[in-house]
């Protein structure tokens, strides 16, 4: 339990402390809202939930047939953790009613329910260093932005505050891995944006707030002195040349998509300042000065897909985006830079589509060892789009398997001298090296798993 100052989080390595100056809440305070009738409860349809060991028997109290539903959860390595998962088979959970109602709030009240179903969407908790960073549910839940001066208890975070002060947090917590030493300039740039995109509801282009974000990422020391608006220009043109598109000043202007983008923004930061590595494949986190790119691209894509007839769309849809788009959106947000291939990194050309596109690969590869950056000075986006017009009609395709290959697998080609690398890096340096010396069999041979 905590008290009205702090919260008790059960994390991974045992019972963590945590005042309440310590926790950022990644989303505006009453900015989100949500309503279950309306979407029908869509989070309690077939997705499962957990149960903490307290909790167990309270659920088979009420329901003692579920013992033949429920599992004891098994973490990312398999081992058993101390709570438990119900199947929570489609269509619908064991307790939810005709009307889209939780039972056990009707019949028992709201503290009765779960702890994951309690703080259901804003359950994303983690840990990094000694703060908590809390931020919404990446999917189920349809989350609209409510409006200023309009506030919803859904997102309050002193609502939220109190509900874990009094019962504290007892799912674990994954812990990130984050320098103790980086994470109060982290966090600082991170409430300072979120302050900020309250203020900037009603931009006019998402354009402005992105710049506003790299100021706030300089002030805070986190950023070179390049000018903001320059370098703006330069990722916006290369959006344009890379996909073959612009969105329309009628669709990249829309008041609506800005706003939910801008309300949206903390949210999708969070995971990118302080990635969580629970996806496949996950890519590393951004510098804190690439972040405001890439969420500028992920308006861009949304402002396409209203072009072609979308809605306008939920934090949900934009975090349906973020996925999708994650590898372009990552590698977009280095257009402006020159990079190289990281010293630890591998030459995998198997995502490739095709002989013609594994030579591009290869190309693309050459441009980015460090001899031939030194020798040609290129950026990012002017090397991916030079080549990814040959792919003609299959541009988005072909940009889109470029920049899987790609993302992860690049640095920063000032920065590549302090990149440390260890033994498992050789194989990779030797994949590299036939990027510049050898034939495409070569390549393949050297690349393959």
């Amino acid at each position: 339990m905590g008290n009205e100052s702090t919260v008790q989080v059960e994390g991974p390595s045992g019972p963590v402390t945590i005042p309440r100056d310590r926790i950022y809440f990644a989303f505006g305070d009453g900015r989100f809202s949500y309503d279950c009738v309306s979407c029908r409860a869509a989070c309690c349809r077939g997705h499962g939930y957990s149960l903490l060991c307290g909790e167990l028997a309270g659920q088979l109290a009420m329901r003692p047939a579920l013992r033949a539903f429920i599992q004891r959860d098994r973490g990312g390595r398999g081992e058993l953790l101390a709570h438990y998962v119900v199947a929570n088979y489609a269509p619908s959970c064991f307790f939810l009613d005709g009307r889209s109602m939780c039972s056990v709030q009707v019949e028992h009240g709201y503290d009765a329910k779960p702890e994951t179903c309690r703080f259901f969407p804003f359950n994303n908790f983690r840990l990094a260093g000694d703060y908590l960073v809390v931020s919404p549910h990446h999917r189920l839940c349809p989350l609209t932005v409510v409006s200023p001066p309009g506030h919803s208890i859904c997102s309050s975070h002193g609502q939220l505050f109190r509900e874990m002060a009094s019962a504290g947090l007892g799912t674990g917590v994954r812990r990130l891995e984050v320098a103790a030493t980086q994470n109060p300039s982290l966090i600082a740039v991170e409430r300072s944006v979120l302050a900020r995109s309250e203020r900037c509801l009603r931009s006019a282009t998402y354009e402005e707030f992105a710049c506003a974000q790299l100021v706030e990422t300089r002030e805070q020391g986190l950023a070179d002195t390049a000018p903001p608006d320059a370098a703006i220009r330069i990722f916006c043109d290369t959006f344009a040349q890379a996909l073959g598109a612009e969105a329309g000043p009628s669709y990249g202007r829309c008041p609506e998509l800005v706003s939910v983008v801008v309300a949206s923004t903390a949210a999708l930061r969070s995971q990118l300042a302080f990635p969580s590595g629970v996806r496949r494949r996950a890519l590393p986190g951004l510098p804190p000065a690439r972040i405001p790119f890439f969420l500028l691209g992920l308006h861009k894509v949304a402002a396409l897909a209203l072009e072609a007839g979308m809605q306008v769309p939920t934090y949900q849809t934009l975090q349906r985006i973020f996925e999708s788009h994650h590898a372009l959106l990552w590698v977009l947000a280095f257009a402006d830079v020159e990079m190289v291939w990281h010293p630890g990194a591998g030459v995998d050309v198997s995502g490739a589509c095709g002989a013609a596109e594994v030579e591009r690969f290869i190309r693309v590869g050459r441009e980015l060892l460090p001899a031939v950056q030194r020798r040609r000075r290129a950026r990012l986006g002017d090397i991916v789009c030079r080549h990814i017009h040959e792919a003609g009609a299959e541009r988005t395709g072909a940009l889109m398997r470029l920049a899987t290959w790609l993302a992860g697998r690049l640095v920063p080609a000032s920065d590549v001298d302090r990149v440390r690398v260890d033994r498992r890096a050789i194989r990779r340096a030797l994949q590299r090296w036939a990027l510049g010396t050898s034939s495409e069999r070569i390549v393949r041979v050297l690349a393959a798993r």
